[in-house]
């Protein structure tokens, strides 16, 4: 499946999941294939996503006007397959173009970049206070242009469907959060086990990186004591040796208290999957809170030792459950958050919280799509959904809880 087909099958899928929200007032949303791409001249899709008659208008940035043309500017419902037209960059620096689709639901924009002269010859996907809506993935929390950190994603199975994505501190050495969905088929079976193939991110210059590897290619330790913890779970990517593979990036690792990295947060990190082969797809942003305490790699960079961690899970299911609890429109939501200390005992359970207490104790939008795809209303209802263990309603499922 090329770029364009996965991106429009993402985008229509989210839709079919409004529920019984009036066409006319679908969110618009304007995704593109590729973004950002090289210094040539070239041409791409371009898919419309609206509920009712469209129109989509460009607003150039710099001095630059008039590189970019779209097939058609109006339309109906959704649209696949829009060519986007761009001619050469003969500019050192990069150019942009905002791409706005408005209709009765509102408007919908992403910013498209062409690379100038100077820049990559490969784009690397993601970017500074990227407007992550525009891609549609519902595990992805909101970004900001101004703290600092960067956007980025890996995709996996020849990159027809995303690994994971992250999002990266260069001045702590750390990502702030890793998202990603997960589900049986993605989990997978067939490896059978980790690679430990440790590793630097190919999508981050090495000396930006946490000193993961040495000079013969061995993987090293931090010499502190700590874990090497993972956000995103190596048993979460079982499928193949190369997206399993991807989980050891110096990019998806944290210093963790080694008690707490093989205890309390290895347990929750199995119920996540116990949840996540009941569901159709569970989307989870895992991530932690940048801590006051740093410690020195072997590579003599100084790396934040974070001082909680967190996850934020959104259950999705079409069918019913054999548990009974309060779902809106297919979904349900429920989050866990912990403090960073060897002593933490007890179960997973005693931490959870809802995502909307999430948001509260981290400052962070955590999945920013959700209005797009159930209203404004029924996210708000999700995000408030807290644990229950009632006679009468259950959430999570009791047997979540297995640890």
């Amino acid at each position: 499946m090329s770029a364009a087909a996965l991106a429009t099958a993402l985008l229509l899928a989210f839709v079919s999941c409004r529920g019984g929200e009036e066409p006319d007032f679908v969110k618009p949303q304007v995704s593109l294939a590729v973004n950002p791409v090289t210094s040539e001249a070239g041409q791409q899709f371009v898919d419309v996503t609206a509920g009712s008659e469209w129109e989509i208008s460009f607003a150039y940035e710099g001095s630059q006007t008039g590189w970019a043309s779209l097939s058609s500017y109006t339309g109906n419902g959704n649209a696949g397959g829009l060519t986007l037209s761009y001619t050469a960059n003969p500019a050192t620096d990069s150019r942009y173009v905002t791409i706005t689709v408005t209709s009765k639901g509102g408007t919908g924009s992403v910013q498209f970049r062409q690379y100038g002269t100077s820049e990559p010859e490969t784009p690397i996907p993601g970017g500074f206070g990227e407007d992550v809506t525009s891609l549609g993935w519902l595990e992805l929390p909101a970004t900001t242009a101004d703290d600092g950190c960067e956007f980025f994603y890996h995709l996996m199975n020849g990159g027809k469907d995303r690994n994971y994505s992250f999002y990266y501190s260069y001045g702590d050495f750390i990502s702030y959060w890793v998202a990603y969905p997960l589900n049986v088929g993605l989990i997978g079976s067939s490896i059978g086990g980790r690679t430990d193939a440790w590793g630097y991110d190919p999508l981050i210059p090495k000396d930006m990186q946490q000193y993961i590897v040495n000079e013969d290619g061995m993987g090293v330790s931090y010499g502190t004591g700590h874990s090497r913890g993972h956000q995103i779970p190596s048993a979460d990517r079982y499928g193949t040796q190369a997206n399993n593979a991807a989980t050891f990036y110096a990019t998806n690792m944290t210093p963790q208290d080694y008690n707490f990295n093989g205890g309390i947060w290895a347990d929750l990190e199995i119920n996540v999957r116990s949840l996540a082969r009941m569901s159709d797809t569970l989307y989870v942003a895992t991530g932690c809170v940048p801590g006051s305490e740093y410690i020195v790699d072997r590579g003599g960079r100084r790396v934040n030792v974070p001082a909680a961690y967190f996850k934020a899970l959104l259950f999705y299911s079409k069918s019913g459950a054999a548990y009974t609890f309060q779902r809106f429109d297919g979904y349900a939501g429920i989050a866990v958050y912990m403090e960073h200390r060897t002593t933490l005992s007890g179960f997973s359970a005693q931490y959870a919280l809802s995502i909307k207490e999430l948001e509260e104790k981290t400052g962070i939008e955590f999945f920013a799509s959700l209005p797009s795809v159930v209203g404004n209303e029924t996210a708000a209802k999700i995000k408030a959904q807290g644990p229950v263990n009632t006679s009468t309603s259950v959430w999570p499922p009791s047997d979540w809880w297995s640890k």
